[in-house]
């Protein structure tokens, strides 16, 4: 694997919004152990403590997220290991890091598919990431770049209407319409952008061959085919007696599955 650890976290970055130096100190330490085990190849130890790290500590980055994947990948725990390869994408890594997360993600895929015993060609097929039309048009770009071009445009808008206002120029309207169509895409597609981040869920199926019923009830017959594990779905509103509603993004297909069988990225 590439890159296979990011040993070292700038400190400033880790732990500057800690409440206090002991704190502080014990996270260093348990980073610093977790770096430790992973280089004596006790990978299992090391993913115990880089998992504490994100869920006790709540300390999450790109950085963690790619050494608790890698971590995982090593101990074949290879849904989880997708799981956190793609939160670590999540937040925007610099363009190394992101290549070398892209690069481990592509491997670990590779490995479920041999797992499945199905053909690399199907690979598209049970890793879509498909999330609809709507979604995929307003994620054309994203965020920051929608957010800088609406304001770009909207500020040329407002400077042309006033320039117009104080010496009006009949050859130049065809700039107006053009900037406030623009104005006006740019202000949906960022609308649209925001709306669909922070309203649709996604996860990552961790255990291998989840179920998927058709009904809430724990004891509704399972359906086939078994969701194979590293499949990303998408988290859907309800749960209830353990179970989480889900829908397959290849197939639009809805269903339950357990809660601890699916994690959200």
């Amino acid at each position: 694997m590439r890159r296979t650890l990011l040993p070292i976290l700038i400190v400033s970055v880790l732990v500057s919004a800690l409440p206090g130096p002991v704190f502080a100190d014990s996270v260093q330490d348990l980073f610093g152990q977790a770096n430790e085990l992973y280089w004596a190849e006790d990978y299992e130890n090391a993913r115990t403590k880089y998992l504490e790290l994100v869920e006790k500590y709540r300390i999450d980055n790109a950085e963690l997220n790619f050494n608790l994947g890698n971590a995982c990948a090593k101990t074949e725990q290879l849904g989880s290991a997708v799981l956190y390869y793609k939160r670590a994408l999540r937040y925007e890594p610099r363009p190394d890091t992101r290549e070398a997360i892209e690069w481990n993600l592509d491997r670990v895929r590779t490995a479920l598919v041999s797992r499945h015993r199905q053909q690399i060609d199907q690979n598209r097929m049970l890793f879509d990431e498909s999330r609809g039309a709507w979604y995929a048009l307003f994620h054309v770009f994203p965020e920051p770049a929608i957010a800088v071009g609406f304001l770009v445009f909207w500020l040329s808008l407002v400077a042309f209407l006033v320039i117009r206002r104080l010496r009006p120029l009949r050859f130049v309207r065809a700039t107006g319409i053009s900037l406030l169509v623009l104005t006006v895409l740019f202000g949906v597609l960022l609308t649209g952008n925001v709306t669909t981040t922070h309203t649709a869920r996604f996860g990552i199926i961790i255990h291998d061959e989840a179920e998927i019923r058709g009904t809430r009830t724990a004891d509704s017959p399972a359906r086939a085919p078994v969701l194979p594990e590293g499949l990303e779905v998408q988290l859907l509103d309800g749960s209830d007696e353990g179970l989480q509603r889900v829908q397959i993004l290849s197939t639009g297909r809805e269903g339950w599955v357990k809660s601890d069988s699916v994690k959200e990225i």
